[in-house]
């Protein structure tokens, strides 16, 4: 869960880093997909009793919030 969670500001940084459109929508994308991962990983988690119910919910939110701004980001990108 830490290297999903961690991946996505990594691919954020590395896709600002890039110089082309291209590529930063691409790096974007890979984020998004990280942010994905670790909503699954927070409800395997949650089901084996790892995390709580409330714990999870509060970083499933987190976790859905990043991904919609990563989706503006893309389509806004000029």
């Amino acid at each position: 869960m830490r290297r999903a969670a961690l991946s996505i500001p990594s691919n954020i940084a590395e896709g600002c880093g890039e110089g082309s459109r291209k590529e930063t929508i691409r790096f974007l994308h890979m984020a998004a997909r990280s942010a994905a991962e670790t909503e699954s990983h927070l409800i395997i988690a949650s089901d084996m009793g790892f995390v709580s119910p409330d714990v999870r919910e509060q970083f499933l939110g987190n976790a859905v919030s990043i991904r919609r701004m990563l989706a503006k980001l893309i389509a806004n990108l000029p």
